[in-house]
């Protein structure tokens, strides 16, 4: 969206409302009364929704380095459970959970630069990944055969 594009949509919502259309009996449920929500009034949804694209606009060259993270970080997620469940590689899935702590960490550190907020809201993630990773070393320790932990990968 270009700075033309937002001005005019801008221009477009702090118009006057018209007053919204009247309610006939065909309407009913949920959707009678849909015009008078977008009256462009303080705390409109539409305004909240300009709100969230100019803030978008301002953070956009900020974000990429973090959402670049956290976007790595999803895929090695969603492969963990393949390595571990389905080929039975429980040593490379704890070598692979490992990375995905990292991750995980640097994109929480990562999102504190821009919102606190985003940064906390990964910390319940953090210790529910430790938790994982503990399970996992233990998992992989205890079916052992040979009691030799050296060789992660077999």
């Amino acid at each position: 969206m270009t700075d033309q594009h937002l001005a005019y949509l801008l221009s477009l919502i702090r118009a006057p409302a018209s007053p919204p259309a009247p309610v006939t009996s065909a309407l009913s449920g949920n959707f009678a009364n849909c015009s008078s929500r977008f009256d462009g009034a303080k705390g409109s949804d539409v305004l909240a929704f300009v709100d969230a694209i100019e803030i978008y606009k301002e953070c956009v060259g900020k974000a990429v380095t973090p959402l670049s993270l956290y976007a790595v970080h999803l895929l090695l997620n969603c492969l963990w459970t393949p390595v571990f469940f389905g080929l039975h590689r429980v040593g490379l899935a704890l070598i692979h959970i490992i990375v995905l702590d990292v991750l995980a960490i640097a994109c929480a550190a990562c999102f504190n630069t821009i919102n606190k907020t985003a940064s906390y809201w990964m910390m319940p993630y953090l210790a529910w990944l430790v938790f994982a990773t503990c399970l996992n070393y233990t998992i992989w320790t205890l079916n052992d055969d040979d009691g030799d932990n050296v060789n992660l990968i077999e």
